[in-house]
């Protein structure tokens, strides 16, 4: 059977036409690019696709971090001090206390840095004036509020640094330092004259 698209073909290839040759040229060539294009355009979709994917797994993952941390239990508690237990402590370092509650959970110190550790706070990244000191410590104590216990815990500045204290269960005042989970009684820095730490004001 004689195909009639090849005997035209046939026909058009053996003519003088060469202008329409030329066309038929061209839209070939335009074809070609086209299909590159779109192959290019398909793969770039597909990696495009796989970093999302990528990006979304990572975002559960947080979720799940996150919700994970929220369910940690919280320090046990070893009793209460009243406001006016509290306010005499950092009274007596002549420190000006902002208490928020009348009444204050104490804990000790290895429960503290356990909850601590799982705040993750600590491994937030330091950036100059956008995530700094301030940051860190606003952070830390923030996560201690979600909990359901009020303990005293709280945020505290110096002249040059802020950072975090707590009054554990011995009544003795403690200096947590957000950056790194590390914790310093209070008279050490006194024993030192330690700028740094010298707290002029406290929020809890």
């Amino acid at each position: 059977m004689i195909n009639p698209f090849k005997t035209l073909w046939q026909s058009i290839q053996q003519s003088d036409n060469q202008p329409f040759m030329d066309q038929i040229s061209v839209m070939d060539n335009s074809l070609r690019q086209r299909d590159i294009v779109i192959n290019q355009q398909t793969m770039d979709l597909k990696d495009l696709r796989e970093k999302k994917d990528q990006e979304i797994s990572g975002l559960k993952n947080q979720i799940i971090n996150l919700l994970n941390k929220t369910n940690e239990k919280e320090p046990i508690s070893q009793g209460a001090l009243s406001y006016a237990s509290v306010n005499a402590i950092f009274k007596k370092y002549n420190i000006k206390a902002n208490l928020s509650d009348n009444y204050f959970n104490i804990c000790t110190v290895d429960d503290a840095k356990v909850y601590v550790e799982a705040s993750g706070v600590q491994y937030r990244k330091w950036i100059e004036e956008n995530h700094d000191c301030d940051n860190f410590s606003l952070a830390l104590l923030g996560y201690w509020s979600e909990g359901l216990y009020s303990f005293a815990f709280g945020y505290a500045r110096s002249k040059t640094h802020a950072f975090n204290v707590m009054i554990n269960e011995k009544t003795e005042l403690w200096i947590c330092e957000p950056q790194d989970n590390k914790w310093y009684q209070y008279d050490f820095f006194l024993k030192i004259n330690s700028e740094q730490y010298k707290i002029t004001e406290v929020l809890m």
